[in-house]
């Protein structure tokens, strides 16, 4: 998307609450590309995504792309489902969902320093899920599966090198409201 794209473009930036503060730090003396931009500070794990969002002023019933990205890997099942349940309920027929996240893989060295460095941050990843288990729940959700690549999937469309072995694990799966 170029940045004339977004001028009639609402954004709303949902992420935890002190998230949200960190990004505002770096992010309140720019110029949002957007017609508007909105931080909208929610807990997956306790708060509803749906109240947090129309209370924001988020229109349900114009098409919306989501980007779930970076945050999967962190939720509970539970979590996962609350969110996909609010995503569906919020969007109007066509709209789409993108998420990212991590398989279940083999772990080498640099995967288990990684996973350790973000358990010290406070920050354990106790969502990795199987390309199944995601098209089950965005299913379950009433969301339709579009595609589901991974790195791997990136290098070989596109003449890339071979992804670190981080990087293998990781997924995006589109979906689409109908």
């Amino acid at each position: 998307m170029t940045p004339a794209t977004l001028r009639d473009v609402d954004v709303f930036e949902v992420d935890h609450p002190a998230t949200q503060t960190y990004k505002r730090t770096f992010s309140d003396h720019r110029v949002p590309l957007s017609r508007s931009l909105r931080f909208v500070p929610v807990d997956f794990e306790c708060d509803r995504l749906d109240q947090k969002l129309v209370g924001s002023g988020y229109d349900p019933t114009r098409r919306t792309a989501w980007i779930w990205e970076g945050v999967t890997t962190y939720l509970d099942d539970e979590a996962v489902r609350a969110t996909l349940d609010s995503v569906a309920a919020l969007s109007a027929p066509g709209s789409r969902l993108i998420v990212q996240y991590r398989e279940p893989a083999v772990e080498d060295s640099m995967q288990r320093g990684m996973r350790a460095a973000v358990r010290r941050r406070g920050e354990p990843q106790i969502g990795l899920r199987t390309r199944t288990t995601m098209r089950a729940e965005l299913e379950r959700a009433g969301i339709h599966q579009i595609s589901d690549d991974g790195a791997v999937d990136w290098a070989v469309r596109y003449g890339g090198a071979a992804p670190l072995a981080v990087a293998r694990p990781l997924r995006l799966i589109v979906g689409e409201r109908r």
